[in-house]
């Protein structure tokens, strides 16, 4: 019987799969940023604000690199 369905480990390896899944991680730690920062008590941000967009950019930057032609 052939078996149709993508395995997992075959999905990662799929490009537009492995842009989709960094581009959804990258806006989450983004959000995750704000939301922190929204309800949080303070007026400046902490270290964990600035980290989670810190490394939110740092998938954007990847994200820019990699799909630049060669």
């Amino acid at each position: 019987m052939d078996d149709r369905r993508p395995r997992p480990r075959g999905l990662l390896f799929d490009e537009a799969t492995r842009t989709l899944l960094l581009f959804a991680a990258a806006s989450l730690f983004g959000l995750a940023s704000v939301l922190l920062f929204i309800f949080t008590p303070g007026d400046s941000p902490t270290r964990v604000h600035l980290a989670l967009l810190l490394v939110s950019m740092v998938i954007m930057f990847y994200l820019t690199i990699r799909s630049s032609p060669a």
